[in-house]
């Protein structure tokens, strides 16, 4: 087995796990650190930063983890410890997902006229297509870093898209962190998925996916003819 081969495999079974595993290891540990981190000040910062960014690269769920950074920071200070993270674990994942997974991504739509045609596309206009998968998240974050990648979206669009895709998301976390007034009130926005708050960013998220499938739709239909 080729060094590539093992690297693609290990990232084939870590992401699973991660998302099995660990989101609520990761939860439970940050909420446990709650008061430590806010001790802990700018070198807290870091550190949840970091967590979030390890958050993206496996693709563990982003949203409860933007909801505690509300809590911990605040909105000014979460939105600074969680955008620039985002934007590096997307950046990164991309550019390790176009670099392991590209080639098998060709060879799989070579003979696909529709496909080759959607997969250029988006890799043509890549920060539009990052903002609307980012508004409309049918995968995990993580995931949609890879797959993005792999299809041929280049890491700056990844990193500009991702800085404007997530803002919705990111401060509608940081909002619900801001105004719960303790920690188990967190915990249960976290559990209900934001309540009436999400459900704006799920109809946001409709708009999106339906502007992707009409605009996605049409080039598949051009390339068929």
């Amino acid at each position: 087995m080729s060094r590539v081969q093992l690297t693609r495999l290990i990232i084939a079974l870590v992401i699973p796990v991660g998302l099995v595993l660990g989101q609520d290891a990761l939860l439970e540990g940050l909420y446990g650190g709650v008061e430590w981190l806010r001790e802990r000040g700018t070198s807290g910062a870091f550190l949840f930063a970091g967590g979030y960014f390890v958050a993206g690269m496996v693709a563990l769920p982003m949203f409860p983890l933007s909801v505690l950074a509300g809590v911990v920071y605040g909105f000014q200070v979460g939105a600074l410890v969680l955008c620039p993270a985002a934007v590096l674990a997307a950046a990164l994942a991309g550019w390790l997902g176009g670099a392991w997974f590209r080639e098998p991504v060709l060879r799989a739509v070579a003979r696909r006229p529709a496909w080759r045609a959607v997969f250029t596309e988006l890799a043509d206009k890549g920060i539009r297509a990052v903002v609307l998968n980012r508004m409309a998240p049918v995968l995990p974050f993580g995931l949609q870093n890879y797959a993005l990648g792999a299809i041929g979206v280049n890491w700056r669009a990844l990193a500009v898209g991702t800085l404007v895709g997530m803002q919705p998301a990111i401060w509608v976390a940081l909002y619900l962190g801001v105004v719960v007034a303790d920690l188990a009130e967190a915990k249960a926005a976290i559990a209900d998925g934001g309540g009436g708050l999400r459900l704006y960013l799920s109809v946001a998220g409709l708009a999106a996916l339906g502007v992707l499938v009409v605009w996605l739709g049409r080039v598949a239909r051009r390339a068929r003819s």
